[in-house]
């Protein structure tokens, strides 16, 4: 929590305090479910529980806030209620326990861990991808309503892997893909991500469970096709090596939208960079992307264009020097060349080429805020044994909505005008969570009249 001083009866506040507002995310996305709960006309846990699923609710979100695990968030909770309904009562004697006497029973202000757990086992698959979802678009909508982003985006897609050290394997579960690379494991639940960038500010907006066996281009092409129903207007997408097949490209042409990511070395490739580093062609090349007898796209040839650029610190000039002494293998010098691949329409004067191709790549490598989303997004994510699929995805799009949340109040501390730059206080992870939970627990988060506005105007926009 911000550090506050008092004098007298007046509470003073620092300057970045004063210029930053804060937002209420806690109760944000606490309305947010009980908007969806009333709408769906549900009640899971209305038999006979003197808890209403709000109640329930709550705990998760103060687990995803406190990074801890659902038992010990649910304790720690049901402590904090306790002391703050304590607060302003005074000191009374109690009289000390006799050896035998009867023992009070005080009344938990929270569920405990187990009944949240029963309350996410009623949760159906379908409710819990119906509200994933909900909360997404919910923090695109805020941070559209704040100004933090525009219709105007950049997309990342990416696929991440989760370790699965259970017993079920495919077919009898068939969410679960075999690896190579797991810690201590050989088997991880696999999902798509896409990432939306605006301004200076860059959030997930989709996050879906694969399958072993769909294309790529599935997920990819369901993922862009809600970003366009939502309004955006979509500049270009960027994705790896695993993202840049014929299938996908071929998806996004169908669409109108452009492509750019790396590229593996295939043996057409290849031959390419060979002629690149014997200085035959520049680094700019168009190439066509034919399609195989696998390929699940029917879709004709594709004019795209190549960029191959070296390893940072190294100019081409010096490595085809070195390949023409034999100071380094062609094969070697195949590797220290990387190649991406664009369907971005290219200048047509020819001394502009290069400089056009250069800028794609600079522009690239934004991309890893999509990577640094991953292993950001995971300080959030508590100690979690659910077996279900629907529920594993569900507490990991917790943990992705809590990310938004952080970079919207983020992109607000950047945005404070009146704030010096040495006095504006960019808050961390932990520092955001922790501080946003314990400060709507003891009602102390204020927000101001615009932010309140923007959630009750996201709120409106759910459908």
């Amino acid at each position: 929590m911000t550090s506050q001083s008092c004098h007298g009866t007046a509470l003073t506040r620092r300057s970045s305090e004063e210029s930053v507002p804060r937002m209420d995310s806690f109760s944000f996305v606490k309305k947010v479910a009980e908007r969806l709960f009333k709408q769906l006309k549900i009640g899971l846990m209305s038999d006979g529980y003197r808890y209403s699923d709000v109640d329930f609710w709550q705990v998760l979100v103060w687990r995803e806030m406190t990074q801890l695990s659902t038992y010990e968030a649910a304790d720690n909770l049901n402590e904090e209620l306790i002391e703050h309904d304590r607060k302003g009562r005074g000191r009374k004697l109690v009289e000390q326990k006799l050896l035998g006497g009867p023992c009070e029973r005080r009344e938990r202000k929270a569920p405990h861990g187990s009944q949240v757990d029963a309350f996410l086992q009623r949760m159906s698959p379908a409710l819990k991808n119906r509200l994933q979802e909900t909360i997404i678009k919910a923090t695109i909508d805020v941070a559209l309503e704040l100004e933090v982003i525009t219709k105007d985006i950049v997309v990342y897609f990416d696929f991440t892997k989760d370790n699965y050290y259970g017993k079920d394997i495919f077919p009898l579960n068939p969410c679960i893909t075999k690896i190579h690379d797991g810690k201590g494991t050989n088997k991880s639940r696999k999902y798509a991500a896409v990432m939306i960038a605006s301004n200076s500010t860059w959030l997930f907006a989709g996050y879906v469970l694969t399958k072993p066996g769909l294309g790529k281009e599935l997920y990819v092409g369901t993922l862009l096709q809600r970003l366009l129903s939502w309004g955006f207007h979509i500049k270009d997408i960027n994705g790896d090596r695993e993202v840049s097949t014929f299938d996908v490209i071929a998806t996004l042409q169908a669409k109108g939208l452009s492509y750019t990511g790396t590229m593996k070395h295939a043996p057409s490739v290849k031959k390419i960079i060979e002629q690149f580093l014997k200085g035959k062609c520049l680094s700019v090349v168009s190439h066509v992307l034919q399609p195989h007898a696998a390929c699940r796209v029917r879709s004709g040839a594709i004019q795209a264009g190549l960029i191959l650029k070296v390893n940072p610190g190294t100019r081409a000039r010096d490595l085809r020097r070195n390949l023409a002494k034999g100071k380094v293998s062609l094969a070697k010098a195949i590797e220290q060349v990387h190649v991406f691949i664009t369907t971005r329409v290219a200048p047509g004067r020819k001394g502009k080429l290069v400089r056009w191709g250069m800028r794609l790549v600079q522009e690239f490598k934004k991309r890893w805020r999509i990577e640094t989303g991953f292993r950001d997004h995971e300080v959030f994510s508590p100690t979690s044994h659910a077996r279900d699929n629907a529920t594993k995805t569900f507490l990991h799009v917790l943990d992705i909505a809590s990310y938004n949340l952080w970079k919207i109040q983020v992109a607000l501390c950047t945005k404070a005008r009146r704030a010096g730059k040495s006095t504006k206080q960019v808050p961390t992870i932990r520092k955001f969570s922790r501080s946003t939970a314990k400060a709507h627990v003891r009602g102390k988060n204020s927000p101001s009249p615009a932010i309140d506005a923007a959630i009750s105007s996201a709120i409106k926009l759910i459908r």
